[in-house]
């Protein structure tokens, strides 16, 4: 029989890289979240006018794999500017990230 009991959760907080302070957002993951799942939620609701990448708490580099999300605070570190950013049906244009 399958095992009913809910996946382990924990939260998953980005924050901007330029202001380790300033929330982005916050999400409620499981261990089946991988880091390429991490790039494609920020992908959605940001879009930088530069590359960006994400670094751990620790600075290190998230690649975009199928490697599993760790608990942790994440950074979005870009050398642009935000251009666009969706929040709760709320846009927020050009902001440095």
């Amino acid at each position: 029989m399958a095992d009913l009991d809910p996946p382990d959760r924990f939260p998953t907080k980005v924050y901007a890289g330029s202001d380790r302070t300033n929330l982005v957002g916050q999400l409620e993951t499981t261990f089946r979240v991988s880091h390429t799942n991490l790039y494609s939620m920020v992908a959605i609701v940001c879009i930088f006018s530069q590359p960006f990448h994400i670094e751990d708490g620790r600075g290190g580099v998230v690649g975009i794999d199928e490697e599993e999300l760790k608990p942790g605070d994440f950074f979005i570190i870009t050398r642009g500017r935000l251009l666009f950013f969706l929040v709760m049906g709320t846009i927020m244009l050009e902001q440095k990230i």
